[in-house]
């Protein structure tokens, strides 16, 4: 397990002076290419993958990629490999499909895994017992992420840092698999929403489970906090250090709010509302024919699987309520003063990607 490796020789060289550190991993982000090891211990990762023969993969092919934009360049080289859809081993038929689409002239400037999550939603969509084996392998992920923080935690001991550093660990959305008709972190239900977030203290001793609603918007200024910086001016969280310390909990009206691609939502400790942009124009132009509107009691339905809006329009009114002020308060276009020394290559990847 060689990732983070620069990072602990860093480590090593400035265990002396004060520091911040990120670090990321993509051990559980697709296409879940984990190892052997890793995949061992989950037997659903070998559950055999549904086998076409040539004819049924034909077919398959011709009604469900020909008529994807993005799919459709590829139709030819699938029909010419059609044999790829006839393994019935998870793994090996995604190592052959993802070599087939990387090494296409069609996969220039495009991701090549992406473009295979593409081929397997549309095979999930026809065989769902596929989605045994790819969660599987997303759980082979949770596993090296969390051996990965092991090897950390290991090393800020040697160093003797352990009991000055202040460690944060969480995670930027969950996945989906199936559970809405999806894969991968493209809609807002609690699978993708519902992350870890630990804190482990300087010296914190035995560690608590708290069971309030907090965003992710909040981890800055509790680690501002944390160490005794002054809090940001313009920050919409709130340091968590009330809550972990035992005091008053500092979001007392509780709710968190999510917006992604058309989709808004808002939560307190029991219910979920969810708003789906329907049609075009902002949010003042929006009127009952351009939205979906659901509503969710995670206290006996934690898996927001059964929409009671119907039947609950005006307990949902309060929160579509709070929602709307949250959308035309936030809905004006970004704001963001760069960092000096940001790169236009490095604005465009974070602008085109979301990432650093």
């Amino acid at each position: 397990m060689k990732e983070w490796e620069g990072a602990f020789d860093w480590l090593e060289s400035n265990k002396d002076a004060r520091f911040f550190m990120f670090l990321y991993s993509s051990n559980v982000h697709d296409p879940y290419t984990q190892t052997k090891a890793a995949l061992d211990r989950f037997p659903e990762a070998a559950v055999p993958s549904k086998a076409m023969s040539p004819q049924e993969a034909g077919a398959w092919i011709t009604k469900n990629i020909a008529t994807d934009p993005s799919l459709a360049p590829f139709k030819e080289e699938l029909e010419e490999n059609i044999e790829i859809f006839g393994v019935s081993d998870f793994q090996e038929k995604r190592d052959k499909l993802r070599k087939l689409i990387s090494m296409s002239p069609g996969a220039k400037g495009k991701d090549p895994g992406w473009l295979i999550f593409r081929i397997l939603y549309k095979l999930f969509a026809d065989f769902p017992e596929d989605i045994a084996a790819f969660r599987a392998a997303y759980d082979a992920g949770v596993f090296e992420a969390d051996a990965l923080v092991g090897k950390l935690s290991e090393k800020l001991q040697t160093l003797g840092l352990a009991d000055n550093t202040l460690l944060v660990i969480t995670s930027d959305h969950g996945e989906e698999f199936m559970e809405h008709g999806g894969l991968r972190h493209s809609q807002i239900y609690v699978e993708t929403l519902q992350v870890p977030l630990i804190v482990v203290l300087p010296g914190g001793g035995k560690g608590k489970r708290f069971g309030q609603l907090v965003q992710s918007i909040d981890i800055a200024p509790t680690i501002l906090d944390a160490v005794g910086f002054a809090p940001l001016p313009a920050a919409q969280g709130l340091s968590l250090m009330p809550l972990i310390s035992g005091l008053a909990f500092p979001n007392p009206a509780a709710l968190a709010f999510a917006r992604w691609n058309g989709q808004y939502s808002v939560r307190d400790s029991r219910y979920t509302y969810l708003l789906r942009k329907k049609c075009a124009g902002g949010f003042s132009s929006w009127n009952a024919a351009c939205v979906q509107q659901e509503f969710y009691d995670r206290a006996a339905d934690s898996g927001e699987l059964n929409d009671i809006f119907p039947a609950n329009k005006e307990a949902a009114a309060g929160f579509a309520a709070h929602l709307s002020e949250k959308i035309k308060s936030t809905d004006k276009g970004p704001v963001f003063n760069w960092p000096l020394g940001v790169t236009e290559e490095t604005r465009k990847r974070i602008l085109d990607t979301g990432y650093w």
